[in-house]
């Protein structure tokens, strides 16, 4: 340590004294005309500095205040009316659709939590651990639903209300193209036993295969009013396959009732989005090998 401490210092005394000898080789006046020359571009150096930041942060304002992220300041999620639906069997459902105004960024975990209340404003405990709440995630650009097909309580709900947890908000450009095309419903009802039914199918019309497809689907009376809903789940929709289904509803009877259905799938997780090898099926060219058979 000491070594090198030595060494630093025989460095320094070389310097001051090749400073020395080089200005010792001017002449008095020669001295004089380099120091006001250092006294002059000194402060010239530093006004020129000064201005020069001065342009170009004026300049660049704008593109840096346009290149702040979106995320900091985003709108917040907008919530719907949550729409209640009364089954012959004293239970209960209930959906709220969410919008998601902001582009290009996402929620790739949402929590939410359901409140029931009867007829007197009190509190009700469903007794299915699935209709108090769960977690969800939400798309750029969006709109989606949150359903409980069916709430079991001791008392009929009267009203019902929805509460979201913290949105973690996060830029997520550029995400894969998914296109889900559900088709018409087709419903029926069955006399014996009473019960309704709707039948459509799920069109993936992409080139991943996806783990998991959430559809949602909501049956409307003749006279246009919500009268049933539910939710179901398909999972490994291969690229470009259609897949049938069926939803019945038992003990419930709403005959020449008409249906809709909304799909989605989570872009988000990388796990629910498969890229699937195509087989290069084109004929071969080479020189065909002798077989004993031909």
């Amino acid at each position: 340590m000491s070594l090198l401490k030595e060494k630093l210092e025989l460095k320094v005394e070389e310097a001051e004294y090749n400073a020395q000898q080089a200005l010792g080789g001017f002449l008095g006046w020669q001295k004089i005309l380099l120091l006001s020359l250092l006294v002059l571009v000194l402060p010239i150096y530093f006004v020129t500095k000064s201005i020069s930041r001065g342009y170009w942060q004026n300049k660049l304002k704008p593109e840096i205040i346009s290149a702040k992220p979106s995320f900091q300041n985003p709108e917040p999620l907008q919530i719907g009316q949550v729409r209640l639906v009364n089954y012959p069997d004293q239970t209960s459902g209930a959906v709220v659709e969410i919008s998601n105004q902001n582009k290009d960024i996402a929620a790739g975990i949402l929590k939410y939590n359901w409140t029931y209340y009867n007829s007197n404003g009190q509190v009700l405990t469903p007794l299915n651990s699935e209709a108090l709440g769960g977690e969800t995630f939400v798309l750029p650009s969006t709109k989606k639903y949150l359903l409980v097909p069916k709430a079991n309580t001791t008392e009929p709900i009267s009203r019902a209300e929805i509460s979201l947890g913290e949105t973690v908000w996060q830029k997520r450009a550029n995400l894969p193209t998914v296109i889900l095309r559900p088709s018409p419903l087709v419903t029926s009802q069955i006399v014996s036993p009473i019960t309704f039914s709707a039948e459509g199918s799920i069109l993936n019309n992409s080139s991943f295969k996806i783990k998991q497809v959430r559809l949602y689907l909501f049956i409307y009376d003749v006279a246009g009013k919500l009268s049933a809903i539910s939710q179901r789940t398909e999972n490994d929709l291969a690229p470009g396959e259609r897949r049938a289904y069926k939803q019945i509803w038992p003990n419930l009877y709403m005959q020449g009732a008409k249906g809709e259905v909304f799909a989605e799938t989570n872009i988000l997780d990388p796990l629910n989005l498969q890229t699937i090898e195509v087989k290069n099926n084109s004929s071969d060219l080479s020189r065909p090998i002798d077989d004993p058979r031909w």
